[in-house]
């Protein structure tokens, strides 16, 4: 049986409710084998006479009672906060403010641009794309489907935004040309820009014709409406080819082509080491003997970075090509990508 004391002590708080179901049952049980907490509990179910609240005794009890109703409207008072608290949470979150990727102003001040990793096209924000949200000048919403963010970029006079996206198929480029009132798809912008171009005139061609080229978007001109672009592709030997150029949006021209230069080496991978800063070398006997007719040896090096193709690593005995963009004179090369070759 639970001692009187503490059956008694929970009275009060049983008589109002307030036990958790456990309490309550154990001072039920308690109260059925006890007659003087019963008794007890009687008492306090009676109504208090004047007389004893006039008196000292009923100042302590009022006092018990007000230290109760405070209680109860404490925990009236956390509930509602909570309640209220986890309603504005949902409110902020349904409004994509928990997943703002990121957020710049127009260099006119005009147009305040915000990117949301998530698409808001709905009542909660959702994982199959992202929205980009004008305010000012310009307002409204854009939502992109199947891709991620992955930056943007305001042209000096506030006329146009570059938007870079991660798709399956890649780095994908879009122009919001507010002079327009329009979007613009970049990399076809940039294919028609290089066609004819001999830098490019490698690259493979998809099923519409168009260039099998990578871009990524670099940096605006302080001066015009030019942009300066990386570029990345294979070409009909599986050789990566890269470089950089300036692109004039407006009128469509492209300049200061600037390739950068590649190292291909092909042999057979003898020996896998480790350097005392953890990274992983390679070293390996060229195919193609020197002058002497020697056999020359090549260590390079792979980044997380680095694309391994027909291979899931590279072993002693691999014939591999290897492209690098390290100076010739280099005498340890990484690696842009290392190529499984036929036996």
């Amino acid at each position: 049986m639970e001692p009187c004391s503490i059956v008694q002590d929970l009275l009060p708080l049983y008589l109002d409710g307030l036990t958790s179901p456990e309490s309550s049952r154990l001072v039920a049980e308690h109260l059925e084998a006890c007659e003087s907490c019963r008794e007890m509990l009687e008492r306090m179910r009676q109504p208090v006479p004047a007389a004893v609240l006039r008196g000292q005794d009923g100042k302590a009890l009022l006092l018990r009672h007000k230290r109760k109703a405070a209680r109860r409207n404490g925990l009236i008072a956390a509930l509602a906060l909570t309640v209220g608290a986890g309603i504005c949470l949902l409110i902020l979150w349904s409004k994509g403010c928990f997943c703002i990727a990121d957020r710049q102003t127009s260099p006119d001040g005009t147009v305040l641009t915000t990117a949301y990793s998530r698409n808001l096209s709905g009542l909660f924000p959702r994982e199959d794309g992202f929205t980009i949200r004008d305010e000012g000048r310009y307002a409204g919403s854009t939502h992109y489907l199947n891709a991620s963010f992955d930056g943007m970029w305001w042209s000096p006079d506030s006329q146009y935004l570059v938007i870079s996206m991660e798709t399956e198929n890649g780095i994908y480029l879009e122009v919001c040309d507010y002079q327009r009132n329009a979007g613009r798809n970049l990399d076809n912008c940039l294919n028609r820009g290089i066609y004819g171009r001999k830098e490019f005139s490698g690259a493979a061609l998809d099923e519409d014709g168009q260039a099998q080229i990578e871009y990524r978007f670099l940096q605006w001109s302080d001066y015009d409406s030019s942009m300066l672009v990386y570029y990345s592709y294979l070409d009909q030997e599986g050789i990566d080819r890269s470089g950089y150029f300036w692109y004039d949006y407006e009128s469509e021209d492209v300049s200061g082509i600037s390739p950068l230069q590649t190292g291909v080496f092909r042999g057979v991978v003898k020996e896998v080491g480790i350097r005392s800063d953890g990274t992983r070398f390679y070293v390996m006997d060229l195919l193609e003997p020197d002058g002497n007719g020697n056999t020359v040896e090549l260590v390079f090096s792979i980044s997380d970075s680095t694309a391994l193709r027909g291979l899931s690593d590279i072993q002693p005995g691999n014939r591999v090509m290897v492209v690098s963009r390290d100076a010739a004179e280099s005498q340890s090369h990484t690696a842009v990508s290392v190529t499984l070759l036929p036996e």
